[in-house]
């Protein structure tokens, strides 16, 4: 697995490193929030048997407030998975106040239900273990204040994505 503050900026690198592990039968896998794509990033993928997506928000306004990024070219990185029968984890960051509103929860779902490359989705509950790489950096952490889930805000997460999702 290449991960890390975000592998497919190098794909160029880690198409090669993938020939050569592909070569040894070794899996490969690349975390990723899909804000990058082009001709590097698919000849990657092309070597690449699962990729755990990053999905920040549905919504293309609360994606901006969570990244200051529009989600365009990560929906765009999930259609061409879909595409090339990719096999895919989505993963969702559930930050209280920001990605847990049961109705872009739904939406999501909705967005993505019925595509069979997508094996699962993962709820990664919120932390503040990176606070201090904002801090240490001199820089805003936009999230302070907000609270970690509670266990009934994943449960609830859980429950509405396990109408869309397999696992």
């Amino acid at each position: 697995t290449v991960s890390g503050v975000e592998p497919i900026l190098q794909a160029k690198g880690v198409s090669e490193l993938f020939q050569k592990l592909k070569e040894e039968n070794i899996n490969t896998c690349i975390d990723t929030n899909g804000n990058a794509f082009n001709k590097d990033v698919k000849e990657m993928l092309e070597h690449t048997d699962l990729v755990l997506l990053d999905i920040k928000h549905i919504d293309p306004l609360r994606h901006k407030v969570l990244t200051n990024r529009e989600n365009i070219t990560p929906l765009k990185f999930a259609d061409y998975l879909q595409e090339k029968n990719i096999r895919t984890w989505l993963r969702y960051v559930l930050v209280p106040g920001f990605s847990d509103q049961e109705e872009s929860l739904h939406e999501l779902g909705k967005h993505f239900a019925g595509r069979d490359h997508i094996e699962r989705i993962e709820i990664q509950p919120y932390h503040k273990l990176g606070v201090h790489k904002y801090e240490h950096l001199d820089m805003e952490y936009k999230l302070e204040g907000v609270p970690e889930n509670t266990p009934e805000q994943i449960a609830k997460a859980k429950e509405i994505f396990e109408q869309y999702f397999k696992e």
